[in-house]
């Protein structure tokens, strides 16, 4: 404190000296105490933000997980007073982050964004656990920052090793440089809500497993107990045939093992979807749905799809890549081209052949001329033996042909195999 030109001109006193004193002692006890109280209020704000991150987390729904980095980002943005708040994931091969989540001013636009950071101090950061500060958001993001000009933060989101991203806080232009005091703020929440995320994440998984486990259950009821009886009624009732010499009864007959025929194959593709949902991705059945499944996101509808025969245990693992291959080409195909209202898939393993169809309703293909990706199938169609065709029927629809013979020695020898009732 200093003080000078004293009223009256006259010279400081000892007795001027030692109020002045004793003022200097007051002042920096009051400024200390007002410092202590704003950090305590600084600590509280974090630990309040990552207390709320953790109850919330706990209360989440599976269908919430998604959000849950939405939350730590808001919850950093109110803490923090920063303008924008953003979640990135780890670094890639490229040394890339994606954002995955944020908050503030503009944070809808920074989605799914590549950034590139400084690379010496996101790696620091990473290895460290310490968040580094930075004077201007263009010091961190480079030309990314726009017109982001104030004060940023870098935190790890968890522990080295099982990090879940990285925490970005950017300030106004006006704001202070985020103090050390408060960097070791965002490093304990950063931690509080990365073990949230990761509990949660863990309580998800077990509901996952659960649900598993009654899929498979079911799955295997429906395979050893309901189709085998209804394969047993199938049978008996062919065996009435020859006791019936009425040509309606002969046709009822007939239609009635139609039926279970039908139902069976629903049945065995009702198997199929429960062992692709429980994450068997290890059967060729399940991967096709699975693919399918992926392929077809952008659909209004979800397709039809038929699975037929032995496939699981008659295609070879690399006759299994081609027909990955070709199954994605021709949905592929009719989700990008065909503005269908209906697509139906087929996979087939019978008479030693192996057969992908794709039939749509769309527009169909007006003058067929091959792309690049249906070449690709003619050639792997070619490649084994097999055909390959693709036209539009009547000039409405399309219709994906892929058939190639099964390799004949796994043919031979495998095991017989009946999915219908009906046979020659």
């Amino acid at each position: 404190m200093y003080l000078t030109e004293k009223h009256g001109g006259e010279l400081f006193t000892d007795d001027d000296e030692e109020m002045a004193v004793a003022l200097a002692g007051a002042a920096g006890f009051a400024i200390e105490n007002a410092k202590l109280f704003d950090e305590a209020q600084l600590r509280t704000h974090w630990l309040e933000a990552g207390r709320r991150i953790a109850v919330r987390m706990m209360g989440a729904q599976a269908d919430d997980l998604a959000a849950g980095r939405g939350w730590v980002a808001q919850a950093a943005l109110e803490a923090s007073k920063a303008v924008l708040v953003l979640i990135a994931g780890p670094p890639n091969e490229a040394g890339q982050l994606e954002v995955l989540a944020g908050a503030g001013a503009a944070a809808q636009q920074w989605m799914g964004k590549l950034l590139d950071l400084d690379g010496l101090s996101m790696r620091s950061v990473l290895a460290s656990g310490t968040p580094g500060a930075f004077a201007s958001a263009s010091d961190l993001l480079g030309p990314a920052a726009g017109g982001l000009t104030g004060p940023a933060l870098l935190a790890r989101l968890g522990t080295q090793g099982a990090e879940q991203g990285l925490l970005i806080l950017m300030r106004d232009r006006e704001a202070p440089v985020f103090s050390a005091l408060t960097g070791d703020m965002v490093a304990v929440y950063c931690a509080q809500s990365a073990l949230a995320l990761e509990l949660a994440k863990a309580h998800h998984v077990r509901e996952q497993l659960v649900l598993y486990a009654d899929r498979d259950r079911i799955a295997q009821d429906l395979h050893d107990v309901v189709i085998q009886r209804l394969f047993a009624a199938g049978l008996n009732m062919q065996s009435m045939a020859r006791y019936v010499s009425d040509p309606a009864g002969l046709s009822r007959i007939r239609a009635i093992t139609g039926e279970l025929d039908a139902t069976i194959k629903e049945l065995r593709d009702t198997i199929y979807s429960l062992q692709a949902s429980s994450g068997e991705t290890d059967l060729l059945s399940s991967r096709l749905i699975n693919i399918v499944g992926k392929v077809s996101r952008p659909l209004p509808f979800a397709p039809g799809i038929v699975l037929s025969g032995p496939i699981d245990s008659l295609v070879a693992p690399e006759l299994a890549g081609q027909l990955l291959a070709v199954v994605t080409e021709g949905v592929s195909n009719a989700v990008r081209h065909a503005q269908a209202s209906q697509i139906d898939i087929a996979v087939t393993v019978a008479g030693g052949a192996l057969t992908v169809t794709v039939i749509d309703d769309g527009r169909g293909m007006g003058s067929p001329h091959r792309t690049s990706g249906l070449a690709n199938m003619e050639v792997r169609a070619l490649n084994c033996d097999g055909v390959f065709e693709v036209g539009s029927p009547e000039g409405k629809g399309t219709r994906f042909f892929w058939s190639v013979p099964l390799d004949r020695e796994t043919t031979s020898s495998g095991s017989p195999h009946r999915d219908s009732l009906s046979h020659d």
